[in-house]
Parts: structure tokens; C-alpha cells; sequence
């Protein structure tokens, strides 16, 4: 990813962004925030933190990704649904 930055009076250059904000790696997999955040507190998607900040490395990421996608059979992370609604949610009979 890039982001434009003002240069010296000279326009804008591209600056490749090494580590992503929670709200940009949400976006980029394709998942909530609060998803992100729950699957990071499980250990499933690494992060950086520096100081209070929380960030995340693309290449993290795409091995994520990487290792979801190629592991058949592989549990897969709650909906978020299933985390709101809790044990209820997992224990309902289909009617």
C-alpha cells in the first residue's frame, strides 16, 4: 500500500506503508474491526506494538491468508455473529 505524503512544495510523492492501522488491516482482510481485534487476541494474526499502538505488518497478513487458504479441514474463526450472540448463538436446534 502507498500513501501520498505532501513533499517540499514539489506535489505529492508515494510512500510505501510498512505497518497498517487496525482499521486499514480490517479492511484489507476483508473483516470487521472487532473480528480483527478478537482473532489477534487469539494469536491467530500477529501485530506490532509500539508503545499503546497497535499495527499490523502486510506481509503478516498475506501469510495469514496464505496458510488459511492452503490448510483444508482447518477450523475456521468464529462469525462475528457467533461471538455476539455467544454459547446461545452455538447451541440453537435447527428448526
Amino acid at each position: 500500500m502507498t500513501l501520498a505524503a505532501a513533499g517540499n512544495g514539489n506535489g505529492a510523492r508515494d510512500i510505501e506503508r510498512l505497518l497498517l492501522k487496525p482499521k486499514d488491516a480490517a479492511r484489507a482482510l476483508s473483516l470487521s474491526p472487532r473480528l480483527l481485534w478478537t482473532l489477534t487476541h487469539r494469536g491467530e494474526i500477529p501485530c506490532i506494538r509500539i508503545g499503546r499502538a497497535v499495527r499490523y505488518d502486510p506481509c503478516d497478513l498475506k501469510e495469514v491468508v496464505r496458510k488459511m487458504k492452503g490448510a483444508p479441514g482447518q477450523v475456521r474463526p468464529e462469525t462475528e455473529a457467533e461471538q455476539i450472540g455467544g454459547a446461545a448463538a452455538r447451541s440453537r436446534k435447527p428448526a
